[in-house]
This record gives C-alpha cells, structure tokens and sequence, in this order.
C-alpha cells in the first residue's frame, strides 16, 4: 500500500496499517504484528484510540512471542494512559482489552 501509484493519502494508509495490525493479532502471528505495530506507530500522529489499541497488540505480542513481559507491561501502562484521552465508552472498552491483555501475560 506504501508503493501504490498514485500514492494513499495518508489517513487511508494509517487505516490500513491499523487493520494489519489487528489481524496479525487475531491470528496470533506475534512476530509480525509486533513489527507492524512499531511501524504503525511509526507513521506518526493518530488519535489516542489507535494508540491504545496498538500498544495493546504489542503488549500481547511482545508477551506471546518473545516472553518480553517487561515490555509487555510498559505498553500495558502506556496503553492506560492513552486510553484516558478517549470517550468514556472507548476508555471502557480499551481497559477491557487491557485486563484480556494482563491476564494473558499472567498465564505465561
């Protein structure tokens, strides 16, 4: 998508990079949606919903695929904080995700 021609505008890439992301995660592909989520976050500016949710698949693939637990919590904690910038409904849904998340790295 990066090398279309004519090129995406940027908010249809940023979509797309941000879908990516959640598939790899939901087939538990941790390796590549722990490098697609670095380079979503990448990409720049994104409103603190994406954030949140990309930090999320991070921390969880960060957990599954490399036992990085540390980095796993940090994200976790980064996630929190970019959470309380969202819509009540969204930060409910987002710590949500966040309990699914550190319950799974207790697991481990």
């Amino acid at each position: 998508a990066r090398r279309a021609s004519p090129a995406l505008p940027a908010v249809e890439l940023a979509g797309l990079s941000l879908e990516r992301c959640e598939v790899l995660s939901l087939l538990e592909e941790w390796a590549e949606c722990e490098i697609a989520c670095n380079e979503a976050m990448r990409e720049g500016a994104r409103e603190a919903t994406d954030k949140a949710h990309l930090l999320l698949w991070r921390a969880r693939a960060r957990a599954e695929g490399r036992a990085d637990v540390e980095g796993a919590l940090a994200d976790l904690c980064e996630a929190s904080r970019h959470a309380q910038d969202t819509g009540e409904d969204s930060q409910a849904a987002l710590e949500g995700e966040a309990q699914e998340v550190r319950a799974r790295i207790e697991e481990l």
